[in-house]
């Protein structure tokens, strides 16, 4: 599972085309499940886009994230610009 905090963050939309298009490495066996901080129509609406082939959730008021322990950490809001410059490829 991976979290992303808005379905409207650019860099998360840069990590979601990353993941898609390196999807044929992955193990035909894999299963993955981004959850978003995000209202459901939105998120929908974002995620057409891209046509992932994997699941996309999202998390109607932060249940999945609290469920899971996922804390909300401004620094990592912020360090998301540099990770995404340094993960692209």
């Amino acid at each position: 599972m991976t979290f992303f905090r808005f379905d409207i963050c650019q860099f998360c939309n840069i990590r979601i085309n990353k993941i898609i298009k390196g999807w044929d490495e992955f193990d035909e066996h894999i299963a993955m499940i981004d959850i978003f901080e995000a209202n459901i129509d939105k998120l929908t609406k974002s995620m057409n886009q891209h046509n992932p082939p994997f699941i996309i959730l999202a998390a109607v008021e932060y249940i999945l994230f609290k469920k899971y322990e996922v804390q909300k950490l401004i620094f990592w809001v912020l360090f998301a610009p540099i990770r995404a410059l340094i993960t692209i490829p």
